[in-house]
């Protein structure tokens, strides 16, 4: 259900932006580290994008958006692959993205202190003027 409401949200994100012409394209970034299944989101968007015909010529493409991380210890800049040293860390972090510290070191110093500076989240971008609509 989760999916179904995000999707819900992009759709009046998209009907409500004021830089989004009818027919724009729209990108939808999902953050590496958001727990979605972009399988069920997606059949909600096309699903709640048929009972909007204003919406008919709207394009989405949704992508991902890789993490990044920048260790407040040492000031290093890493991603996930980086940063995750088995398939489990990584499936485990994807179902609790707040677990990342107990599964994250940073690869220059080890410390746990870090910031997740990209790949969290979703945003909206309407495809041609690089612009973000919202994060959620």
């Amino acid at each position: 259900m989760h999916e179904w409401a995000l999707a819900e949200s992009v759709i009046k994100t998209i009907k409500s932006g004021k830089n989004i012409k009818k027919g724009s394209p729209v990108e939808v970034l999902f953050g590496e580290l958001q727990d979605i299944d972009r399988e069920i989101f997606s059949f909600a968007l096309d699903e709640l994008l048929k009972q909007e015909p204003e919406l008919k010529k709207t394009r989405i493409k949704i992508e991902t958006e890789k993490a990044e991380f920048e260790c407040v210890s040492c000031g290093a800049k890493f991603d996930l692959k980086a940063a995750v040293n088995t398939p489990e860390e990584k499936e485990n972090i994807h179902f609790i993205p707040e677990m990342a510290k107990a599964f994250i070191k940073c690869p220059k110093c080890r410390s746990h202190d870090f910031e997740i500076t990209k790949g969290r989240g979703l945003s909206l971008r309407v495809t041609g003027n690089g612009e973000k609509c919202r994060k959620h």
